[in-house]
């Protein structure tokens, strides 16, 4: 009878282990992986991003008004180490410290302004700005 127990006692544990989420660094996902990670196909993971971290960010416009007509890539730097997890391409949760998620339109806050500036050089240039913050 105790070798039944320790048996069920032992699966139950095995089961509860595979359902426990493993955080993966963002440089560490392949592409492939962190698409699939995105539209939540990967249970169980959450995504960490820390704390200086410089992401690639490319720029796409296009519609019936604006369109970029040259590819350009910037880099974002993180200034605070930010935790994702993806239940779907809908549903992506963000943290600051890996247990309290929030849906990421609930955890940010923010401006975004264009318009035309003048450059150093006298070259008029489109500028988009953002200022991102979390919601308090």
């Amino acid at each position: 009878m105790n070798k039944w127990i320790l048996a069920a006692v032992l699966s139950i544990s095995s089961i509860m282990v595979g359902n426990e989420e493993q955080v993966i660094e963002f440089d560490r996902f392949e592409k492939n992986e962190l698409q699939k990670f995105i539209e939540g196909g990967i249970p169980n993971t959450v995504l960490k991003v820390p704390e200086g971290s410089v992401i690639p960010l490319d720029l796409f416009v296009t519609g019936e008004l604006l369109e970029v007509s040259k590819k350009s890539c910037t880099f974002i730097n993180v200034q605070k180490t930010l935790y994702f997890k993806a239940l779907s391409v809908e549903q992506l949760l963000i943290s600051l410290d890996n247990e309290n998620f929030v849906p990421i339109q609930a955890f940010l806050t923010g401006v975004l302004n264009a318009g035309l500036i003048e450059e150093d050089n006298g070259q008029v240039t489109f500028r988009i700005d953002c200022d991102l913050n979390q919601c308090k």
